[in-house]
């Protein structure tokens, strides 16, 4: 925060490969450092950033899934030391569902996890045929890379 009280927020767009999470994660990376360098309190990313919006039916895959969450535990091992909040998006499992999250995180340590609420479905926006809406689920704990949040 600077003197006057504000924050600088950085919007980051990082060069993904559709379901290659270590690549989208390293991009991910290099982007939360030149972030943190030039003075940014939070940057946040696109939805599904971690695995590429355009995975298709791939974002149901169990391995993807498992992928996504490892690529997130590199961001926070890789970010551990950086005066930065992040924000990516991912899918999560949460019960038997699958959710468009934003998962918040600083220092190595997840702060929240944020479902998509509207989930569109009509032209070439088919996400219901994946995820549900978040809407209905409240206050809850996930057990993500290893924290509870």
């Amino acid at each position: 925060m600077n003197r006057f009280g504000f924050l600088k927020v950085a919007a980051a767009v990082p060069h993904v490969r559709i379901a290659d999470c270590d690549y989208n994660a390293q991009h991910i990376t290099e982007l939360i450092r030149k972030g943190a360098d030039r003075g940014a309190s939070i940057i946040l990313f696109p939805e599904l950033s971690i695995t590429a919006y355009t995975c298709g039916d791939l974002i149901q895959q169990p391995a993807l899934l498992h992928a996504a969450e490892q690529a997130l535990g590199y961001i926070l091992a890789q970010t551990r030391e950086l005066p930065i909040v992040g924000i990516v998006g991912m899918p999560v499992t949460y019960g038997n569902a699958l959710y468009n999250c934003a998962v918040v995180f600083a220092q190595g340590r997840i702060h929240g996890v944020v479902p998509k609420t509207y989930i569109p479905n009509y032209s070439e926006f088919y996400e219901a045929r994946c995820f549900m809406s978040g809407e209905e689920i409240g206050l809850a704990t996930i057990r993500m890379c290893g924290q509870d949040t």
